[in-house]
């Protein structure tokens, strides 16, 4: 992945800028903790604030760059609160860059930097009302210190919870995961992808297999399943249906997904024609089932590709939440 750290300046107005920016296509961040959207002097505050104790010097901030792009911003103060820790002050990722693995490659690039300055320790504050913070630092490696002060900010009053994390530590991997999926016309498999590359990217260790082609005979490895198959001819791929009525699935973490052109324009239609049914059939209780939008039949034997990427993107983020609560 082609992240890089560039360090800004505060002097400098396009800096000051690019961090506006990211801050204003990151509004949920703003709202979650102070109640309002991005100010526009939000990024000059992230400049010029400190803790009691540190100076300009000690404070950095970061674009971060994906290839040309800047898709988020870090900053940290080295030397607080003692000095031989850094504090993370915020690191954030435009909301549409977002579930790509970018934020933990951003922390992993600032690990280097910290341990090449000999720090030891990096410490944070998350606000409770910015709950998809904590999972994101734990499965970094980071862990709560059992440190809570009251916090106020704008239209919010909530705690802060503290977390520290030894520099070279390891990350914790949450969950190992199979994504398995049967496919023809290549729907379900690149829906399987993205899904993949999100919980990857949330710290699961996944395994993508296309059930067709390859036999999986032992899920006690994993802690979650997810199946996903295709529809033709108004009929679920037999294999799909197969891998369902598995006996040692019952009694694991399961999600289920579809992908059908009746999806196109009714979700939840598709949902209850082909998923629902077979769920009940079999017993299994999934923590998410859903359809998503497929490739359409346009005559002549050829397929209009009328999938959704950012549905799967989103779907996956929120079973990672579910999984993590």
């Amino acid at each position: 992945m082609d992240v890089q750290l560039v360090r800004l300046s505060p002097s400098s107005e396009d800096d000051i800028g690019s961090v506006q920016e990211v801050l204003e296509d990151a509004p949920g961040y703003s709202v979650a903790v102070t109640g309002r959207p991005p100010a526009d002097d939000d990024a000059r505050s992230l400049f010029d604030e400190l803790p009691p104790g540190s100076h300009r010097e000690d404070k950095l901030v970061f674009a971060i760059r994906q290839g040309s792009r800047v898709v988020g911003c870090a900053d940290v103060v080295v030397g607080y609160p003692e000095a031989s820790t850094v504090f993370v002050g915020l690191l954030l990722v435009r909301e549409r860059d977002q579930g790509h693995g970018i934020g933990a490659k951003a922390y992993e690039l600032l690990e280097e930097q910290f341990r090449k300055r000999g720090l030891k320790k990096a410490r944070l504050a998350v606000v409770e009302t910015n709950p998809r913070a904590l999972p994101f630092w734990e499965r970094l490696g980071f862990v709560r210190t059992g440190e809570r002060r009251e916090y106020s900010c704008g239209e919010v009053s909530s705690s802060l919870v503290l977390l520290e994390k030894r520099i070279g530590g390891a990350s914790r991997m949450e969950a190992r995961t199979l994504v398995g999926h049967v496919s023809s016309g290549g729907a379900t498999r690149d829906y399987a992808r993205i899904i993949g590359e999100i919980l990857t990217s949330r710290g699961h260790e996944v395994k993508i297999v296309d059930l067709k082609r390859e036999k999986v005979d032992d899920l006690s490895p994993f802690d979650l399943v997810v199946v996903g198959m295709g529809v033709r001819m108004f009929m679920v791929y037999r294999k799909g249906k197969q891998f369902l009525s598995r006996e040692d699935l019952k009694g694991k973490r399961v999600a289920v997904f579809l992908s059908s052109a009746m999806a196109i324009e009714d979700p939840e239609k598709a949902k209850e024609r082909f998923l629902s049914p077979l769920i009940e059939r079999h017993g299994l209780e999934p923590i998410m089932h859903d359809a998503f939008p497929g490739k359409m039949p346009v005559g002549g034997g050829k397929l209009q590709d009328r999938t959704d990427p950012e549905v799967a993107r989103k779907w996956a983020n929120a079973l990672a939440d579910r999984v993590e609560s």
